[in-house]
Formats: C-alpha cells, structure tokens, sequence
C-alpha cells in the first residue's frame, strides 16, 4: 500500500533557501510518486499559499545578497605596494561578475525556471488534490459530536471520518529536504531494492 504524504506550505517554500544537494534528494520523492509508491497529497488551498508566498521567500536569500559586494579595507601605508593594485582589480571583477550572476538568477526568477520552482511545479502537478470541503465538513461534524480524528463512536462510520486514511503531514520546523525524502522512502518497497553502502541485506528484507 502506498504511503499518503502531505507537506506543509512551509516545506514547498524552504525549497528556495536550500542548495542543489538538497533539492537532489527531494527530487528522488518525484519518483517514489511516480512509481505509486508515495501519494502526496495537495489541494487548492496549498497551491494558493505556495504561490503567494513565493517572491517574499526567495527575498530572503536574494536581497542580502543584491546589498552585499566584496571589498577590502587597507591601511594607507598599503598604497606602497604593487598587490594591492591587483587585488583591488580582482575584487572590483568579483562585484562585476556577482552582478552579471544576479541577472541572471532575477531573470530565472521571473520565469520560474528556478531549481526549487521545478521541483514544486513537479511535485504540485504528479500529487493528488484533496477536496477539502469534504474533509472541513466531516471535521465540523467531529467537533460537534466531539470525537477526534482516530476515535471510534457510533456516528463515525461514515461522515463523522474521513474518506481516507489521514497522510502523513510534515512542516518545515520539523524536517530537513533529506529527512522527508528518506522518511518517504524508508516506507516504500523501493528501499529494500537500493544499494545503500554499510547497510545489511537482512535488514533491507
């Protein structure tokens, strides 16, 4: 039975403040889900937070760095030597050349060709959309004959529980991009089939 996973707004939008290694292990969750071996759920209500949350996430790392340059502060005395010429051309290149790298990365930006933008969109387009109206409606229901999600009563048979087995939920306070994909994937047939360096084939069984 494939294992039901629902990530947190917060994890999609984390996706733009890692770095290529990790969003390489995250990409491996695209294809526990295209083996039917993970269903990630999504909804409306998800993708409407992801996308409005977007430009203020990737704000985070990218003004800092519009703001920063590299530069150096020499004594006077320094102005004597030769090197210094020469390291100040080298730094004034770097500012140039981080510059030319802004562009291009504003310019991905817009486009949404960013790494982390592919992964979401990949992962938002293979997952399967809940209908939350049904699940708030079976939720009010709960409250109001106050048995929780899990509680066995005599009007929880059918709309009083959900119409499918509650997923997983992960936040990003919780989990790294590499804890969520080998928590999925320790949970799938696919893990006995890996060949994972100082693991046993008596516990891959």
């Amino acid at each position: 039975m494939a294992v039901r996973l629902f990530l947190d707004a917060n994890v999609y939008l984390s996706f733009f403040l890692f770095g290529k290694d990790d969003l390489q292990e995250m990409e491996k969750v695209v294809a526990l889900i295209e083996h039917e071996e993970l269903i990630l759920y999504t909804n409306d209500l998800l993708k409407d937070e992801v996308d409005r949350n977007r430009e203020s996430k990737i704000a985070e790392g990218l003004n800092p760095t519009k703001k920063s340059s590299f530069g150096l502060e020499f004594p006077k005395y320094f102005s004597d030597y030769p090197e210094l010429d020469d390291i100040l051309e080298s730094l004034k290149k770097a500012n140039q050349g981080k510059k030319k790298l802004v562009e291009t990365v504003e310019n991905d930006i817009r486009k949404r060709h960013l790494r982390a933008d592919i992964l979401i969109s990949s992962l938002l387009e293979k997952g399967t959309v809940l209908d939350w109206k049904l699940e708030l409606e079976a939720a009010e229901l709960r409250q109001v004959l106050r048995q929780p999600p899990g509680m066995n009563g005599p009007h929880t048979s059918n709309l009083g529980r959900s119409h499918y087995t509650a997923p997983y939920q992960i936040s990003s306070r919780s989990s790294s991009l590499k804890s969520i994909y080998l928590w999925s994937l320790k949970r799938t047939s696919l893990w006995r089939d890996l060949e994972i360096p100082g693991r046993s084939k008596k516990r891959m069984k």
